[in-house]
């Protein structure tokens, strides 16, 4: 691939990781009277995000790119079921999309994506098992 395409690349996966930093800050706030402990992982979760995002921008701009620091906020069911069930979905999608780039980067970026990948699948292990109790 060549770096005009991993720069690309690069971007879209910057911008889902700035969509699920502010789903995750907007929903640690709308569920934190209703289940407290799910709020703090949502914020736990967005400020690995924006570890994420940072170090994306910065692999961007080693390879002479501009990071395209977009994002969009989808409405989402307000049950907490709903909502964890939409992290799943955006978690499970993260960790293909960084799947599929790895094998078509150079070594620098491969080790890059392979640590957000890990955590990402952390975050997807820990909301299917998250249990959810009458709400």
């Amino acid at each position: 691939m060549q770096p005009h395409q991993i720069i690309y690349n690069l971007n879209k996966a910057l911008e889902i990781e700035y969509t699920e930093i502010f789903l995750y800050a907007r929903e640690a706030s709308s569920v934190r009277e209703i289940d407290g402990a799910l709020s703090s992982l949502f914020e736990k979760f967005g400020l690995m995000e924006v570890r994420h995002a940072d170090l994306l921008s910065r692999r961007i701009l080693e390879l002479g790119g501009v990071p395209a620091w977009e994002y969009s906020l989808p409405s989402v069911d307000p049950r907490v079921k709903s909502v964890i069930a939409h992290h799943i979905d955006l978690e499970a999608k993260a960790i293909d999309f960084y799947g599929k780039l790895i094998g078509q980067v150079d070594e620098e970026t491969k080790i890059l994506l392979r640590g957000i990948r890990a955590e990402e699948e952390e975050h997807l292990f820990k909301l299917r098992d998250y249990p959810i109790k009458n709400i």
